[in-house]
Order: C-alpha cells, then sequence, then structure tokens
C-alpha cells in the first residue's frame, strides 16, 4: 500500500493542474448545456486540449526523470519507476475521456453518471481483490485505472449518443 500511495502522489499532480478546467467547465455547464453548443464545443475544444499538453509534459518529464525523483525517496521507490509511468499513462488516458462524466451530471442524463459511477466501485473493488495479490503494484494501478478508463469512455460514448456532443473534440 505504501509504495502504491508513493505513485498516487505523483498521479495527483494531473488533478491539481487539471482540476480548475473542470471546475470552469462545471461553472459553465448550467449555463450552455443544451443552448449553445457552438460555445461548449469551444470551451471542450480549449480544455482538451489544454489536457492533452499538461498530460504529454507530465508523462515526457516523469519518462525522463522519474527515476531520480524516486530516487530522492529511496532505492525501494525507484525501483517502481516502470510503475509510475504506467501508472501516469493510464491517469492521463483516464483524463481525456474524463469532461463526459461532468457533462452527463449537468444534463438531463445524470442518472447514467450515477450508474457509471456505482460501476466503477464496483469494478475497482473487484479488480483490487484480484489483481493485487497476483501482481502488487502493478495490480493496484491496473485495478483503478481501468475501471476509471472504462467509465469515462462510456460516458462519452452516451454524450455523443445522448447529447449529440463530441466531448473528446480537440
Amino acid at each position: 500500500v505504501g509504495l502504491y500511495a508513493s505513485i498516487l502522489l505523483f498521479s495527483a499532480s494531473y488533478y491539481a493542474i487539471i482540476s480548475p478546467l473542470h471546475t470552469y467547465l462545471s461553472s459553465q455547464l448550467d449555463s450552455i448545456l443544451g443552448s449553445d453548443t457552438h460555445k461548449l464545443k469551444a470551451i471542450l475544444a480549449y480544455i482538451n486540449r489544454i489536457q492533452l499538453i499538461v498530460i504529454l509534459v507530465i508523462i515526457t518529464s516523469i519518462t525522463a526523470f522519474g527515476y531520480q525523483l524516486l530516487l530522492q525517496i529511496g532505492q525501494v521507490y525507484a525501483d517502481l519507476h516502470e510503475q509510475l509511468i504506467l501508472c501516469m499513462l493510464l491517469f492521463g488516458l483516464a483524463i481525456i475521456f474524463s469532461p463526459a462524466i461532468r457533462i452527463l451530471l449537468h444534463s438531463t442524463h445524470q442518472q447514467y453518471a450515477s450508474h457509471l459511477r456505482v460501476l466503477q466501485l464496483s469494478a475497482t473493488t473487484i479488480l483490487l481483490v484480484l489483481l493485487v495479490p497476483l501482481y502488487g503494484v502493478t495490480g493496484a494501478i491496473l485495478a483503478d485505472t481501468l475501471p476509471l478508463i472504462c467509465v469515462h469512455t462510456w460516458a462519452s460514448i452516451i454524450c455523443y449518443k445522448r447529447l449529440s456532443l463530441n466531448p473528446l473534440i480537440i
């Protein structure tokens, strides 16, 4: 648990940087969702471009300097460099798809977002039980991120089908 927690500290950097973008999106959704599609698409494209840049910079930095950063914590952590890269890649992928769940929460399709979150929690719990004993830290990373990626992907599909809106616009 301690080793995985140290890796999660790095993934928190995504949320620290990207959270204001999602807060801005949420603040705009109530007033423009369903009424000003052009403005919503422009906001989404802007947010998605910034997210992509942030994710690429962080993944590149972690790939280049992650070992040295982990070594500062201790040798046992430095040995987790590959898992750190995997974690950052998968959390980055989850973030790319994440605006869709916010859109659903502010739309008339909130029930989909709620059901998806329950599904995410259930899948994460099951995967933690199955994967951690077999794969350790890597299993925890997969158990945490794969359900998140799936839920955000399904939310994107629901947005596209139910709201005629592509939340992945760039």
